[in-house]
């Protein structure tokens, strides 16, 4: 159970539910899962670690190019020919196909497998978090 608040409010953080979370603190506690839920929540946790870690990527490595540039020169035909403008858009397209991919998992879960949220209130969450991916799919 434990486990399972953690996760919770580790993708209410991620989706930035502050402002529902504090609304909903009573309701979250007393929020219970199934085993498949659970896997999902697991998964959506999973493919928002991709992400951060994919973007962490894309940050660092220009930087790392330059750190390992063997000469001043280097160092300065990798700044003149880096696409630095592209970083932004690569983490923008990033974080869109993450929200995609959110959706597309808990729209599987559901639709194809078959699973059946165990309450109301598991229905309503995983709805609210499919919503909130959309908005930014």
């Amino acid at each position: 159970m434990k486990r399972t608040r953690i996760l919770l409010l580790a993708v209410s953080v991620i989706f930035g539910f502050w402002s529902e979370l504090s609304m909903a603190q009573t309701k979250i506690e007393q929020l219970k899962l199934s085993t498949a839920e659970v896997k999902l929540l697991k998964r959506i946790n999973q493919i928002e670690e991709g992400d951060k870690f994919s973007s962490s990527m894309l940050k660092l490595t220009p930087f790392a190019q330059l750190a390992g540039s063997p000469s001043p020169e280097d160092v300065a035909i990798t700044i003149a020919t880096n696409d630095w403008d592209t970083i932004a858009s690569a983490l923008g397209g990033l974080k869109k196909i993450t929200n995609c991919t959110i959706v597309k998992e808990i729209d599987l879960w559901h639709d194809v497998d078959g699973n059946q949220y165990s309450s109301p209130k598991s229905e309503s969450f995983f709805t609210q978090l499919r919503s909130k991916a959309n908005e930014k799919c």
